[in-house]
C-alpha cells in the first residue's frame, strides 16, 4: 500500500484531533464556519483555520481534512480570532494581534483576497452583504468591500449602535450603557449623507428605541429607559411628511406593552386601541 493513505490520515487527524490527543467536536471546530446556510457562497462543513507555523489562512473541509482554499499566505500574527461572516458567506472578518496593536482584517474568501484592514474596529454587515458598519474609537463609517469606499457617518462616537438596514437607507441610534442619542438618524447608503431624523418628544428618555410600522410608512420612536418613573412615551412619525403624534404612556412597562400592540396587530387597530388606553394623547 502506498504512502498516500498515511498522509491523508495525518491530515485528517490534524483536523479532528488536537495535539493533546483529545478529539475535537464538530461544534467546536465549526463554530468559526459561516453560519448562514442560505448564503450564496455557503459551503457546508468548511471552516477557516490559521496556521501560525505555516503563516497562512485556509478554508478546510471538516469531513475530509482537505484544503478548500488558501485564503492568504505570509500572514503572521500572534493571535487570530474570527469575528463574523457576511450573510452571503463571501467575506470573513477576523481580529489579528493583541492590545493596541490589534487590527481587523477582512477577506473575500471566493477570490482569496484581503479586501480591508482597520485598526481595532468592530464590524456589522448589511443583510445584503454589500456594505458594513466599521466602528472604532473615532466613530462609525460605512464601508463597501466591493469598491473599497469608506465614508464616515456624521453621528458621533458610541459604545455601540442600534441599526436597521433597508435597501437604500441605514437607520442608526448611538448607544451607551445608560444613555442613547435623542433620536434615530437615517443615512442614504449610496452617499452616506443623513437624509432623516426622528426623535421622541413624547418621552423624557435616557435611552430610546425605534421600529418601522404600517409597511414602513410610520416610524415609532419610544422610551426604553425613562428619566423618571412617569416620563415614558411614544412618538409616531409619518415618514413622508415628517408629521408626528405624541403618546404619553407613562411608565416604561406601559411603553413596552404599547409597542407590543404594534408588533402583533394591524397598525390602525393598534393605534386606536393604544389611543384609548394611553394616559394621554398630546396634540
Amino acid at each position: 500500500m502506498g504512502k498516500g493513505w498515511w498522509m491523508g490520515l495525518v491530515v485528517m487527524m490534524s483536523v479532528i484531533w488536537g495535539w493533546s490527543g483529545v478529539q475535537a467536536q464538530p461544534e467546536q471546530v465549526l463554530q468559526d464556519a459561516c453560519p448562514y446556510r442560505e448564503g450564496a457562497y455557503y459551503q457546508a462543513d468548511v471552516f477557516p483555520r490559521y496556521e501560525l507555523r505555516n503563516q497562512r489562512l485556509l478554508l478546510v473541509s471538516w469531513q475530509t481534512g482537505a484544503i478548500v482554499n488558501e485564503v492568504q499566505t505570509s500572514l503572521t500574527t500572534p493571535r487570530f480570532v474570527v469575528m463574523n461572516w457576511s450573510p452571503d458567506c463571501r467575506y470573513l472578518a477576523a481580529a489579528l494581534g493583541e492590545g493596541l496593536e490589534a487590527e481587523t482584517a477582512v477577506w473575500d474568501v471566493t477570490s482569496a483576497t484581503r479586501v480591508g484592514t482597520f485598526a481595532g474596529a468592530g464590524l456589522e454587515w448589511s443583510p445584503d452583504s454589500q456594505q458594513a458598519l466599521v466602528m472604532d474609537a473615532e466613530g462609525v463609517a460605512l464601508w463597501s468591500p466591493g469598491t473599497g469606499d469608506l465614508n464616515a457617518l456624521e453621528i458621533g462616537r458610541a459604545d455601540y449602535f442600534l441599526s436597521q438596514w433597508e435597501t437604500d437607507t441605514l437607520w442608526l441610534i448611538p448607544y451607551s450603557a445608560y444613555y442613547s442619542a435623542a433620536g434615530v438618524t437615517v443615512f442614504d447608503r449610496s452617499s452616506a449623507e443623513a437624509v432623516g431624523y426622528f426623535d421622541n418628544p413624547a418621552g423624557e428618555s435616557r435611552q430610546i428605541g425605534f421600529m418601522l410600522v404600517d409597511d414602513g410608512a410610520k416610524v415609532l420612536v419610544y422610551t426604553v429607559r425613562a428619566q423618571d418613573a412617569n416620563s415614558a412615551g411614544i412618538t409616531i412619525w409619518d415618514r413622508e411628511d415628517e408629521s408626528s403624534r405624541l403618546l404619553a404612556t407613562g411608565s416604561e412597562e406601559a411603553t413596552v406593552e404599547a409597542r407590543a400592540l404594534f408588533e402583533t396587530m394591524d397598525y390602525q387597530a393598534a393605534l386606536t386601541l393604544l389611543t384609548s388606553v394611553a394616559n394621554r394623547v398630546l396634540p
